[in-house]
């Protein structure tokens, strides 16, 4: 049967030498044949078979998209017989393909149109002049809510629209086009996740234009930003000079410097909220000391979440460390994106969960 299989491989590895797109069939005699082998402990033989494979895909014309899911499975195939040594060179061939395969994507935009009267008067609602109305309404109106967009994804399922995304997994992908996970999109909370993100990239742009007239409206600079955005109950007086200087560079449209402060600030903050309200931030290490909360233990934080809803929850974890959404945090302090991704539209994300934080109070008895 092995050397009925061997025979049926050489002869397909012809024909996809020749260009006929056989991959499937080609796979699946070299998963057999790998898997006989490894069992009868025999891994000489398997190198080989795999060396032939990725040639074949090597010499392929298909376009970059489907070499680098070709090499993605190879690099599987040699996993799953515990081959370990080929995994740095198929690892790049994925990452070169990935990137050749950036050229062909297809950018989708959306526009909105949007009168000028119209505009001025949804403006003007958050720019009234008392900042005391000002800041809450900044801040509870742009929190993506989990329940409107359960509603705007069934509206659309009911129509009969987006139903076939379901059936795929969707893959978000990094600035060298490779997939950062693999998502399951019959997972109700990747659908969110997917469309809130979406949802970011009108909201932002509106969040944006907001938010210069509310800073023209009230005539702010570092000091008088600080000082309505220095919640006294939760604000780490020690931590203020990053959000001083942070918000020095952001009115000065230096987004990436104002990204390099905030970012810190705000994880720091939600840390405090946490520990003001009589939460424990630390947690045990190996080495026998004590680690400070990062902020996935931080949103998961039980206190946290009595404090901040559901809603503000899942939004924080899409702007600063999900991969699933903008992931700012972790793209910033692991550079793992080009400096033109903390722009004016990103960080007034940041700017906007400060102001969040700003509004929240501490819990009492009575709450």
């Amino acid at each position: 049967i092995i050397d009925a299989i061997n025979s049926r491989f050489v002869a397909l590895l012809q024909r996809a030498n020749s260009g006929e797109n056989n991959w499937h069939a080609l796979e699946f005699a070299v998963s057999k044949l790998i898997t006989y082998y490894f069992k009868e402990g025999d891994k000489d033989k398997i190198q080989p078979i795999l060396i032939k494979l990725e040639d074949s895909v090597d010499q392929s014309k298909f376009n970059s998209h489907l070499k680098g899911y070709r090499y993605q499975q190879i690099y599987k195939l040699y996993e799953s017989v515990q081959i370990h040594t080929e995994a740095s060179r198929l690892l790049r061939k994925i990452e070169n393909t990935a990137v050749e395969g950036l050229d062909n994507l297809k950018m989708i935009s959306v526009k909105t149109d949007l009168e000028q009267k119209e505009l001025e008067e949804f403006i003007s609602i958050f720019t009234t002049g008392d900042i005391e109305v000002d800041l809450p309404n900044i801040a509870v109106y742009f929190i993506p809510k989990i329940d409107q967009y359960e509603l705007q994804i069934q509206k659309r399922e009911s129509q009969g629209m987006g139903v076939l995304n379901r059936f795929f997994s969707h893959s978000p992908i990094n600035q060298a086009g490779l997939a950062m996970a693999t998502l399951d999109m019959t997972e109700r909370e990747n659908q969110l996740a997917q469309e809130i993100t979406m949802g970011f990239q009108i909201s932002s742009q509106y969040l944006f234009t907001i938010m210069n007239e509310f800073i023209k409206k009230h005539q702010l600079n570092e000091n008088t930003f600080t000082e309505i955005l220095s919640n006294k109950l939760i604000h780490d007086k020690k931590m203020e000079t990053l959000l001083k200087v942070g918000l020095k560079h952001y009115l000065n449209n230096d987004y990436i410097s104002a990204a390099h402060l905030l970012i810190p600030y705000v994880e720091s903050t939600l840390r405090n909220v946490i520990r003001e309200n009589g939460g424990n931030i630390y947690k045990p290490n190996k080495k026998g000391g004590y680690d400070a909360f990062l902020l996935g233990d931080i949103l998961s934080s039980q206190i946290l979440k009595e404090i901040l809803t559901p809603d503000i929850i899942f939004y924080f974890k899409l702007v600063y460390n999900d991969v699933r959404g903008y992931n700012l945090r972790n793209n910033l302090a692991h550079g793992l994106v080009e400096p033109s991704y903390f722009n004016a539209y990103t960080v007034q994300l940041i700017i906007h969960s400060l102001i969040i934080l700003s509004c929240i109070r501490p819990l009492t008895n009575e709450q």
